[in-house]
């Protein structure tokens, strides 16, 4: 039958590609400062304030006519506010148009559940094969963050629920970032950083696994052609 609309409105598509929220001055810092040690990588780090204050370069592709799917990761604080829903609900609209292969969503929020939003998301678009992560430290659970499970968490878990329910069914975010930049090819992936920058974090600490051989560092330097971050506290990190 006709395909249902979806569940919130999708916002247009060069803001979806969207990306995120202001960075913590010491995570993006210190990566730039320890890839610039390490010599001079050609990945591009952008950040913008969540008020939308952020100049065209944040946004991939912005004006540029439409070539291959943009290779997307997906960091989200999903939980906080229905801002994030609707951000992971446009990415999918913009995969049904062929504008982006979304290769991964993780949540960096520490909600257990937060995760099952997005599987319900992606359930609902037909996108079960997008691979899921998940922070799972205290950051943002209910005992320290009382505004990070926003009232729509729980309706969806209950209503529209999707595969994963919860953060117990999928990897660490980090583990996911490596295994996913480890598999694509070189400065072929955008990273849309969208909220707590903790993934990120120790993303760019981690070390060399099954996945890869490489650091942290490395891995992004060779892997990732543009980093989008938008929102956060300035100029202190929760991460």
């Amino acid at each position: 039958g006709a395909r249902r609309r979806p569940m919130v409105p999708c916002l247009h598509r060069s803001l979806c590609v969207l990306l995120v929220l202001l960075a913590a001055q010491r995570t993006v810092a210190a990566f730039a400062q320890r890839a610039q040690a390490e010599g001079s990588p050609d990945v591009q780090v952008q950040t913008g304030h969540e008020s939308g204050s952020a100049g065209s370069g944040a946004f991939p592709g912005r004006g540029a006519a439409l070539g291959a799917p943009v290779k997307l990761i997906v960091d989200t604080e999903l939980g906080s506010d229905v801002s994030n829903l609707i951000s992971v609900c446009s990415v999918n609209a913009m995969m049904d148009r062929g504008e982006v292969e979304l290769k991964a969503v993780v949540t960096s929020t520490g909600l257990p559940e937060a995760i099952g939003v997005v599987s319900a998301v992606n359930h609902f678009y037909g996108h079960d094969s997008v691979e899921l992560g998940a922070y799972k430290g205290v950051l943002g659970t209910d005992e320290v963050c009382s505004v990070c499970r926003g009232p729509f968490v729980d309706d969806i878990i209950a209503t529209s629920p999707g595969p994963v329910k919860n953060y117990s069914q999928v990897p660490e975010a980090h583990v996911l970032y490596r295994k996913v930049l480890a598999s694509q090819p070189d400065a072929s992936v955008v990273i849309a950083a969208h909220g707590f920058l903790v993934n990120l974090q120790h993303m760019l600490n981690s070390t060399a696994d099954e996945y890869s051989e490489l650091s942290g560092v490395e891995l992004v330097r060779k892997k990732v052609k543009q980093i989008a971050i938008m929102g956060g506290h300035y100029p202190r990190s929760y991460a």
